[in-house]
């Protein structure tokens, strides 16, 4: 004998046929911020360019002890070549590393800027939205923080110059001013713009039209979510074990769920 127990809270719709086109727009970008939250919980592109800085210093290190190895080969020692060489394939791979790293750094840094301009291309046309409605369905509102940041250009020249100095460092041959502009066009594609502010979306509440204020046929549709109910049952091996009460309709922040639906708990014999 087991125990199946199956504790369900709520049940959201992504998209429904009662849905409202703001409503629907809602409901995405509530989803956006949710995700850009928690990507910036994780905090990803910090931790990539705590990465990037650790190697660097690790490079660096390497580069100047194995330099002092290589004044010794005058001694012609054998051990001395042998170490000379596994500290050149070392930095060599810790130079691969750092590539892979910044690679990482730099595309985690552009799909958040991307999201930041999904969400408020989105908001913009939820705006819209309700502008040629003349109403608000969903209490839904965006609201963009903005960080300030004066240290842009010191932190691009900075990082500019450590990649330079890496090459030189690995002995590569390079026209450092066209290198330099290579490495300062690559990172401006996957960067704010040097001074422009950090823009942080925040979800905020709004007022919704008044119910006397809306058209008939937004008062028909309201009407017509109240009078829905939903239930979920739970099948197993194609045989109805057991069902929830039905629960009405709700919609709030563009999703259409239903609340505090069921808590199921099934006792099966292994030997039926």
């Amino acid at each position: 004998m087991y125990y199946l127990e199956i504790e369900v809270k709520k049940i959201a719709f992504h998209d429904h046929p009662l849905m409202s086109e703001e409503e629907f727009h809602c409901k995405q970008i509530v989803g956006m911020c949710s995700l850009f939250l928690d990507t910036r919980e994780k905090n990803l592109l910090g931790y990539y360019k705590e990465r990037v800085v650790v190697r660097s210093f690790h490079f660096i290190n390497f580069k100047a002890l194995t330099t002092e190895l290589e004044k010794l080969r005058e001694l012609e020692s054998k051990n001395v070549y042998s170490a000379t060489d596994q500290r050149l394939k070392k930095m060599s791979n810790i130079r691969a590393e750092l590539k892979k790293i910044r690679v990482e750094a730099e595309s985690q840094e552009y799909r958040q800027l991307g999201l930041v301009a999904n969400i408020a291309s989105k908001w913009k046309l939820i705006k819209s939205i309700r502008e040629k409605n003349h109403l608000t369905t969903c209490n839904v509102r965006i609201q963009f923080e903005k960080i300030e940041h004066d240290d842009d250009d010191n932190i691009l020249e900075h990082d500019i110059k450590e990649e330079l100095l890496e090459m030189e460092e690995e002995g590569l041959e390079f026209d450092i001013d066209a290198e330099y502009d290579k490495i300062r066009s690559r990172l401006l594609t996957c960067r704010r713009k040097p001074g422009a502010p950090e823009l942080v979306p925040v979800i905020s509440k709004c007022d919704l039209t008044k119910e006397e204020e809306l058209s008939v046929q937004e008062k028909n549709r309201m009407k017509t979510i109240k009078s829905k109910e939903y239930l979920v049952e739970l099948v197993i091996n194609n045989v109805p074990v057991s069902s929830t009460t039905a629960q009405p309709l709700r919609c709030v922040d563009g999703s259409y769920f239903v609340v505090k639906v069921c808590y199921i708990r099934l006792i099966y014999n292994i030997g039926q």
